[in-house]
Order: C-alpha cells, then sequence, then structure tokens
C-alpha cells in the first residue's frame, strides 16, 4: 500500500524543484506507477501535472519529449512513429494500454531501473536528457550516482538510418528477461543491452567490431563479442548464463534488421 501524508501540486516547475529540494523527505509524482512497486510511506508527495512537462515537439534535427509525457502519448505519436520505430516497439511491450497512459519517462528514465525497455532504446539513439539545471547524453546520465533533480524532457537526433528492439519475456506484459537495441547510422552502429538484470550498457567493442566489417558473416562473431564484453547476473526470471547465451540470438536478430 502507497501511503502519502501530504500531497502539493506545483503551478510552475521551479515551485517543484524548489519544494522538492528543500524538503528532503519528499518524492516526485508522475505518473505513480512504480512508486506503487512496494509498500512505501512518502510524507511529502509533488505533483508534476501543472509544470507543463507533458510534450512531444518534432524540430527539424531532433524531437523532444518532456518529462511528463505519457509512454501511450509516445507511442501514439505521428513524429515517433515515422522516426523511432524502434521506439515504440519497446513501449508496446510494457503493460497494457491503461499502464502506459500512466507511466511516463521521467519516472521510467530517471530512477535508471535496469528493466527499462525505454532507457534501453534511447540509449541505441543519440540521445540527451535535460535536467533542471543541466543537460547531458544519457549514457553519462546513467553511469551517475542517482541525484535529487527534476528531468524536465529528453532530445533525440533524427540521425539514425535503421532501427530494431528485440526482447525476450516470459509473457508479453511480463518485464523483460534481455532486451537489445540496434541502431545503424550513417557512420557506423550502436549496440545496447538491457535488463541484464542490470541498467543498459552500451556495448563498445561489438559496435567498434561490426562498424568496420559491415558483412553477413561479422554478425555472428559481433554478437559473441558483445555477450563477451557485458557481465549478466541471475535473477527470479533467469540466470545470468542463460541470459549470455539468449544476448547473442537477439544482438544477431537486431544486426540483421538493420544491415541485411
Amino acid at each position: 500500500m502507497l501511503n502519502i501524508k501530504e500531497y502539493v501540486v506545483p503551478k510552475t516547475l521551479k515551485e517543484a524543484h524548489d519544494l522538492y529540494m528543500m524538503r528532503k523527505d519528499s518524492e516526485l509524482i508522475g505518473g505513480g506507477v512504480f512508486l506503487r512497486l512496494s509498500p512505501r510511506t512518502i510524507n511529502m508527495g509533488i505533483d508534476l501535472s501543472n509544470t507543463e512537462l507533458d510534450f512531444i515537439k518534432n524540430e527539424e534535427n531532433h524531437i523532444e519529449i518532456g518529462g511528463y509525457t505519457s509512454f501511450r502519448k509516445i507511442e501514439m505519436s505521428k513524429c515517433i512513429n515515422e522516426n523511432f520505430k524502434s521506439i515504440v516497439t519497446a513501449l508496446k511491450n510494457v503493460g497494457g494500454v491503461q499502464l502506459r497512459n500512466m507511466v511516463t519517462i521521467g519516472g521510467s528514465i530517471y530512477p535508471k531501473y535496469g528493466f527499462s525497455d525505454l532507457i534501453t532504446v534511447l540509449l541505441s539513439l543519440n540521445t540527451k536528457v535535460y535536467l533542471y539545471d543541466r543537460e547531458e547524453n544519457l549514457d553519462t546520465f546513467l553511469t551517475q550516482k542517482r541525484e535529487r533533480n527534476i528531468l524536465k524532457k529528453i532530445s533525440i537526433k533524427k540521425d539514425v538510418l535503421k532501427t530494431s528492439y528485440q526482447t525476450l519475456r516470459n509473457s508479453k506484459s511480463d518485464f523483460g528477461i534481455l532486451n537489445v537495441a540496434v541502431s545503424k547510422f550513417e557512420k557506423g552502429f550502436k549496440i545496447t543491452v538491457g535488463a541484464r538484470p542490470g541498467i543498459a550498457k552500451l556495448a563498445i567493442d561489438g559496435m567498434e567490431f561490426i562498424s568496420s566489417n559491415i558483412n553477413e558473416k561479422s554478425i555472428e562473431k559481433c554478437s559473441e563479442i558483445v555477450a563477451n564484453e557485458l557481465s549478466f547476473d541471475t535473477d527470479i526470471r533467469a540466470t545470468k548464463e542463460y541470459r549470455k547465451e539468449m544476448c547473442k540470438v537477439l544482438v544477431k536478430r537486431g544486426l540483421k534488421e538493420v544491415i541485411l
């Protein structure tokens, strides 16, 4: 059960940020979905619904998505479908429509959940994260310790040529056992693996290999490189050995989809 002792709805982003920084016992409320993963009590809940962070802006060279924007709104967006089909594929695996109407990108990205489908696919694109006081590349943001801040928006460059998202699940609406995203750019590839069960990571060695060996035969070798360079672990869904073997399969599928 989720118990919130005091619930406030700031009228501006600045008001929400100042209150969040002042009250160290407070939590931000977006869709509120992940706050209910386990029973807890929150002294103050800060509702972000009036902070004007619910938007998708289609700019000339990039697309901006506000931190309060729901998965469903992104999934149904024309400009997202036209430019980043892998994002839509990833989000359709998250629960049902009712859940995707509630989950926000801020609530999925900022806590850096290892199971996040969205983080896996965004990491395979050229994504920037805009916090209240600064901006960072997504890969840099994910390596840092969590701090008290607000995710205002993300920005995704329109420079990707082809994308693929692969996931292994026990059932369609379950958390992923393993997630893989592959993106092809004019000068190389990006390969990310998430739900290891740790946070998604770039497979740097595999990316460098396939970028200089673009042919069908090199796909098998690249999948082995990726599986060997990243670490895997065991949880209630799968063993680390199983995840490592399945990593090879999903990477091969993703590479074939963007290369062949």
